[in-house]
């Protein structure tokens, strides 16, 4: 019998909730989209709701979520409840920060 490798991602049983809200396509806003799509289908293939939201079109959303900065990602599962602002380094990063690796 084999062992399981101690580097495998770690099982995921709750879904997620994101909210990136972005700038138009401000670069920086770009690469935290694309950033956050890798990592949901890498870590959490099916165990997510993302919603992107641009300023610029939903100003309203922004007011009422208190953004004062783009891109800011809002994360929310049944045990984390966190705002990241600013651009994403890397989907690996992202998996750190919200320790799934």
């Amino acid at each position: 019998m084999g062992k399981e490798n101690s580097n495998s991602k770690k099982e995921i049983k709750q879904k997620y909730c994101f909210k990136l809200f972005v700038a138009g396509k401000d670069p920086n806003s770009q690469k935290a989209s694309e950033v956050l799509k890798s990592f949901c289908q890498t870590y959490i293939t099916d165990q997510y709701k993302l919603e992107i939201i641009d300023v610029y079109e939903n100003y309203q959303t922004a007011i009422e979520n208190k953004i004062t900065a783009v891109p800011t990602l809002i994360v929310q599962s049944s045990n984390i409840n966190t705002t990241i602002i600013g651009s994403l380094d890397s989907p690996e990063s992202l998996a750190k920060t919200l320790s799934l690796i």
